[in-house]
């Protein structure tokens, strides 16, 4: 599918999109409302979406999917899950809150007691963790212990799960911050790149450079002259390879992510989606984006999906 150009999808206004299925179709998330979509080409390139099923759930804002178990687990604001069969959208299962946090992900069985060979790791933005069965729901050992305030949990080709760890000081002083590596059993935190007080940051897909966000305040006294400054650094090391500041009109961290294959950032800012360059972060496209949507990555690492507020397409990086 990451060869096709261009693509265009006929899907309506959504506000969060996950492809699955290595591309072959998306689920979109739009108010209360899950949709997944079979994507498919023709002879022209052109790609277009079809419905697969409906389903809802309120507050919705995160999608993962256990591949090997055929189902895409939907998590709300409150730390709720619910498990959706991948082909028809039936139920399989829910969960109560536990918390919120960001996206879980989903390992091979490291307990043994799971039934699917899968396991749904999921961390609020508290510390607290869940290991779930993807097949029941049901919670595959208590792991406790953890301390620190977890974002932005992710797994690397090389099946090393990565965190940004944060913590506060009991006074309430600014959060000091860490890209750190997780291990699983036992639950352990090991810190691998400094980042200061950056507010946003995401790790490469091979875990070999982290790109963060951070607002700099020249005089905090006066709180004037704020900019927003981009970095990717590389890890291990934290060696800064390329820097770029954003004036106040431009922040854009909302809706931070990179490319599958590395090569690309996203930022969000106001109704532009900017997608930059790993290697220098400059522009390399801008599309239009609608107030409070969250475009996505297409898994080939070439295509976007964007939504200008009315219209949702899946639009070649070039092209845009």
């Amino acid at each position: 599918m990451s060869g096709l150009e261009p693509a265009e999808s006929q899907m309506k206004r959504v506000d969060r999109a996950f492809f699955i299925e290595g591309g072959a179709a998306v689920v979109t998330l739009v108010s209360n409302r899950i949709e997944a979509h079979d994507l498919t080409g023709d002879a022209a390139g052109t790609l277009t979406a079809s419905l697969r099923w409906q389903a809802k759930m309120t507050h919705a804002i995160h999608v993962v999917e256990a591949p090997d178990t055929g189902v895409v687990i939907c998590t709300d604001t409150s730390g709720r899950h619910m498990a959706l069969e991948a082909r028809t959208g039936a139920e399989r299962w829910r969960t109560t809150r536990s918390g919120e946090g960001h996206a879980g992900i989903v390992v091979p069985d490291l307990t043994g007691t799971g039934t699917g060979g899968e396991m749904f790791v999921y961390v609020t933005w508290t510390g607290a963790m869940q290991w779930l069965d993807p097949v029941t729901g049901a919670a595959m050992g208590k792991p406790e212990g953890f301390e620190f305030g977890i974002r932005h949990l992710r797994q690397d080709t090389e099946g090393r799960m990565w965190v940004i760890r944060s913590d506060r000081y009991q006074d309430g002083q600014k959060a000091t911050r860490a890209l750190a590596r997780l291990t699983l059993a036992p639950p352990d935190l090991t810190d691998v790149v400094r980042l200061d007080d950056d507010d946003a940051a995401c790790v490469t897909q091979d875990g070999g450079r982290v790109l963060t966000a951070g607002l700099q305040v020249p005089d905090p006294a006066v709180g004037e002259g704020r900019f927003e400054r981009w970095r990717v650094l590389a890890v291990p090391g934290g060696e800064t390879l390329a820097s770029r500041d954003f004036a106040p009109e431009q922040f854009g961290r909302f809706g931070m992510q990179l490319s599958p294959d590395g090569r690309h950032a996203l930022g969000v800012i106001g109704t532009r989606a900017l997608v930059l360059d790993m290697e220098t972060l400059a522009t390399v496209a801008e599309l239009a984006c609608g107030v409070g949507r969250v475009p996505a990555f297409h898994p080939g690492g070439r295509h976007l999906l964007v939504c200008d507020g009315t219209c949702t397409r899946i639009v070649p990086i070039a092209a845009a």
